[in-house]
């Protein structure tokens, strides 16, 4: 357990699991005005993982444009 919570540490992983909560946090949103469950189940799925990704691959670019802003300062 202990590697795991080392790893879960590691600055790039948490602007990975940053940006994919910011991700979800849209289609949350989303959840939210529907009306029944025929519309969470017709909801297009693909658009929801194809944000929580967007989200995570920001995460990771802006912490290594950050990391990279530190070096040059």
């Amino acid at each position: 357990m202990t590697e795991f919570q080392a790893y879960l540490a590691l600055p790039f992983v948490q602007a990975i699991i940053t940006g994919l909560v910011g991700g979800i946090a849209v289609d949350i949103v989303a959840f939210r005005t529907f009306k029944s469950w025929n519309e969470f189940a017709a909801y297009d799925w693909s658009i929801f993982s194809w944000r929580a990704f967007q989200g995570a691959v920001g995460g990771v670019l802006g912490y290594f444009g950050l990391v990279g802003l530190q070096s040059i300062g």
